[in-house]
């Protein structure tokens, strides 16, 4: 299996792109730990630049990628712009060869199909971790983190970004993502009946069930169980005969 270096931009005091809700350093990073846990689930070794908000300079970034003998470099980034500018895209340094074409069109491909925004497309650039590295290098903008909806993209859909770019980067070098699980809601513990029966009130509706108590509308018995219509009915019917007591005595 291959060596993928895994390259979460920014970090620490350099925040990346801002948007309304979340910063760029942020969002990639918890991209960036996914998308590990993905490919070594895959069977890969991977390496990232950053595993914590930390600044590494860029031609660092390169030169451990370089150093550890990586096979392949991703680079996660949020674009960002005007308000309204929004979309995907995808870029390999200016002069590279097809090993490198081949490896962003796969990882393009798996993510512009699903992301559900705009595909910008397959770019070149003379950005530095591209011109550096001396593997195939592909950087990715996810999304508009300036853009309402796309910021909405970057915040929730981590899981999602991760699977899908596992996804497209192991279609070229190999393995099988296992799709992302959904996470279990923890189980309530079932109370045991006779605690159920004897529980003290919250302590904001203490005196009302004490006044409750005193009037005989409730003998407060299982206070946090869900009442069944025939309980409310009898409780119902008690306050109505409180109630009726209580007028026929003003009469008098």
């Amino acid at each position: 299996m291959a060596k993928i270096f895994i390259d979460p931009g920014h970090g620490a005091h350099d925040p990346g792109a801002v948007g309304k809700k979340s910063k760029e350093k942020d969002n990639v990073l918890k991209v960036g730990l996914r998308l590990k846990a993905l490919l070594e689930a895959a069977g890969h070794t991977v390496k990232m630049s950053r595993s914590t908000d930390v600044f590494i300079p860029l031609s660092e970034r390169a030169r451990v990628a370089n150093s550890w003998g990586a096979d392949y470099f991703v680079s996660l980034h949020n674009n960002s712009a005007v308000s309204s500018a929004s979309g995907f895209e995808t870029f390999i340094h200016t002069h590279t060869q097809s090993k490198t074409a081949g490896f962003q069109a796969a990882i393009h491909k798996a993510i512009a199909s699903k992301i559900g925004i705009h595909d910008r497309g397959r770019k070149r650039a003379n950005y530095a971790v591209l011109r550096e590295t001396r593997m195939p290098a592909v950087l990715i903008e996810y999304a508009f983190i300036s853009n309402l909806e796309d910021e909405a993209i970057l915040i929730n859909k981590v899981e999602q970004l991760a699977q899908w770019t596992a996804e497209g980067i192991t279609a070229y070098v190999g393995g099988t993502v296992k799709p992302a699980a959904k996470p279990t809601p923890p189980k309530k513990e079932a109370i045991p009946l006779a605690e159920q029966k004897n529980a003290a009130p919250s302590a904001s509706l203490a005196p009302e069930v004490a006044l409750a108590k005193e009037a005989g509308i409730t003998d407060g018995t299982y206070l946090h169980r869900t009442a069944t219509r025939e309980e409310v009915a009898a409780m119902n019917y008690r306050v109505y005969k409180k109630l009726e007591a209580e007028i026929n005595q003003l009469k008098k």
